[in-house]
């Protein structure tokens, strides 16, 4: 048996900001350790071979974009429900932004 919880919607905003930051704090860590075997291959203090020197280049630069993706989005999802009225319907899994909308 399962026990349904209730949050707020602010604590749902909270915990995903917070999953979105941690989220985007991972993938930072990871892309650093890429960052430092390229530049390790580069100084000839490791030998990874050009094709895997390239592979790291890619998923560094994909995982760039990613970390900024991830970490723009969580800063805007904050100060947006810190500045509009968004809260869930009802009766309905959208969400309604405007003031007079009611349930």
């Amino acid at each position: 048996m399962s026990v349904l919880t209730h949050t707020s919607p602010r604590t749902g905003a909270t915990a995903g900001v917070l999953a979105y930051l941690v989220s985007a704090g991972a993938i930072l860590l990871l892309m650093m350790v890429f960052g430092l075997a390229m530049r390790l291959e580069q100084a000839q203090i490791i030998s990874i071979g050009a094709n895997h020197f390239y592979e790291l280049m890619t998923l560094h630069g994909i995982g760039m974009v990613g970390v900024a993706a991830l970490g723009g989005a969580a800063i805007m999802w904050h100060f947006l429900r810190s500045t509009s009225n968004c809260r869930p319907r009802c009766s309905s899994p959208t969400w309604c932004c405007s003031c007079s909308a009611s349930c």
